[in-house]
């Protein structure tokens, strides 16, 4: 007979709260034919006080949350959250969610306004661009605006995978394709004419190459994918 150090070990625990001789670590003809591992086996002890067995395997979720929710406190999500929060790990990531819902701090996929020291009534921009941050062509539209620090408003819609798109959405763009800008008021599809778009608007912290050359480069380059 073969069994795991794990089962030894939860059964030697068992023997133990039961005042009976813990099992060796490596199973014996001797110690499996014991009275002591006959009775661990069975759910019992050996003084005769019944043992409830633990396995939780072939039960139902409840049950199973049942059975814990009885032999441990657990905390609630409130008791959680403080203590995270008073981690030094938990303040810094509070302090950028406070500058996120004001246009400032890092990059991050919650970011719903993005200012970058300008002022939201300057916002000519707003980026609509996959829940998840999973796209690569709304990622690269996003990098850009991020390098050339374009002040923006950030919508996020769903991807076909995820869900329906919002009527209001489709609306405005019919084919549901992401990425999409809106420009002073203007819809505009397809990251590569939105990518060249941001860069004659913006001019500032050039990302594209005005040498013909170089430009030509770029365009192979940009043609792989």
């Amino acid at each position: 007979m073969q069994t795991s150090h794990f089962a030894v070990r939860v059964l030697g625990l068992k023997a133990a709260q039961c005042s009976a001789p813990a099992p060796r670590h490596h199973l014996t003809p001797q110690n499996a034919a014991s009275p002591a591992f006959k009775a661990l086996r069975q759910g019992r002890c050996l003084q005769g006080r019944a043992v409830q067995p633990r396995s939780t395997r072939n039960k139902p979720v409840a049950y199973t949350k049942a059975t814990l929710a009885s032999t441990m406190e657990l905390p609630t999500w409130e008791e959680l959250s403080d203590l995270a929060v008073g981690t030094s790990t938990g303040q810094r990531i509070s302090e950028q969610q406070a500058l996120r819902a004001q246009g400032g701090g890092l990059p991050h996929t919650d970011a719903k306004l993005r200012l970058f020291g300008h002022s939201e009534d300057e916002v000519r921009l707003t980026l609509y661009r996959d829940h998840a941050a999973w796209c690569p062509y709304c990622q690269k539209v996003w990098m850009m605006i991020e390098e050339k620090q374009i002040p923006c408003k950030i919508e996020k819609i769903n991807m076909r995978s995820y869900g329906d798109k919002p009527d209001w959405f489709l609306q405005k763009v019919p084919s549901g394709l992401l990425p999409v800008i809106e420009l002073d008021n203007k819809m505009i599809t397809e990251s590569l004419v939105i990518m060249q778009i941001l860069e004659a608007e913006f001019p500032d912290r050039p990302m594209i190459p005005s040498d013909p050359r170089s430009l030509d480069r770029v365009n192979n380059l940009l043609q792989l994918e």
